[in-house]
């Protein structure tokens, strides 16, 4: 992003807010680690030790019956359905999605189908800012994150690329997938099997006045708005909520540092681009809702 001098994204996810308890001694004993009896503490301490000592859990699913759903409201808000790379529009990209658990740090990793090339490799997500919007009946809630990830070298990506002679993350055998990662690069902690589709619209939003690019172009700057629907098989978990097979649906606006190709470039207006996306991912809230609501069980919050 231009005034941190970093890439990242604007995302919206949707599924169910928790809020986990750690050690058997529930959810006040999840925020002691955080928060003192009697203290009074700055906002911006008090998120810091929440970004530290996360009292809560975001699970991101939504059930079989939301997909008909999902499909027309896309088509209705206008969205384009792409095509998968080498493929027709409809076609689905099937991956392999896992994290590397390291010794200081965590990466996060995509395959290739047959697991032979690697797609991407970065360091983990981290939310800059990160607001959760629960829905009174129990359903469907909503996450919505300003989030980067900082960049690894080319050395680092070529630790984990690979080769004619080998140099796996994953080894595919007929049905069976396994982890033959040298101990000493890391442990995969997780891996999931993804048939993805994208849709994806264009935002033409003004920028605010004063700060149209240089050179014109009217003062308009468009951004796109990518929607992925990921149905997840995992394969690899640690923790009990990942192990179900489920689908997701993620808003996502990416928002590159332009500045680091030199020379002047447009600055983001996160507010207005964060309003646009929102309308539109309470719209689609409201059209999956029910269909969450009856898969799931959900009651209204006491």
């Amino acid at each position: 992003m231009h005034n941190l001098q970093l890439d990242g994204e604007l995302t919206c996810a949707f599924g169910k807010f928790f809020v986990t308890a750690r050690d058997g001694g529930g959810a006040a004993a999840a925020r002691s680690s955080a928060f003192v009896k009697g203290e009074v503490l700055s906002s911006y301490t008090a998120q810091q030790r929440l970004q530290l000592h996360q009292s809560f859990r975001f699970v991101e699913t939504l059930p079989d019956a939301a997909v008909p759903i999902a499909e027309d409201f896309l088509r209705r808000e206008q969205f384009t359905l792409l095509p998968a790379a080498g493929g027709r529009a409809g076609d689905a990209r099937v991956t392999f999605e896992g994290k590397i658990k390291r010794a200081t740090d965590e990466l996060a990793f995509e395959l290739s189908e047959d697991g032979a090339q690697l797609l991407s490799l970065h360091q983990r997500w981290v939310a800059l800012q990160q607001s959760f919007l629960q829905a009174e009946d129990g359903g469907l809630d909503l996450r919505v994150a300003l989030r980067s990830r900082p960049a690894l070298s080319r050395a680092e990506v070529a630790l984990y690329t690979p080769t004619a002679e080998g140099n796996r993350i994953i080894e595919l055998v007929a049905e069976d997938v396994s982890d033959v990662l040298p101990p000493e690069k890391g442990q995969v902690v997780y891996l999931s099997e993804n048939s993805t589709r994208t849709f994806e619209k264009v935002l033409p939003l003004p920028l605010p006045q004063g700060l149209a690019p240089a050179g014109g172009g009217g003062g308009v700057s468009p951004y796109v708005l990518q929607v992925t629907e990921t149905r997840r098989q995992p394969l690899i978990v640690l923790y009990d909520h990942e192990e179900d097979p489920r689908i997701e649906y993620t808003f996502r606006v990416a928002l590159q540092n332009t500045s680091a190709a030199g020379g002047a470039s447009p600055m983001i207006d996160i507010r207005s681009l964060g309003t646009e996306m929102l309308a539109i991912a309470e719209r689609f809230r409201e059209a999956l809702n029910g269909a969450f609501v009856e898969a799931y069980g959900c009651t209204p919050i006491a």
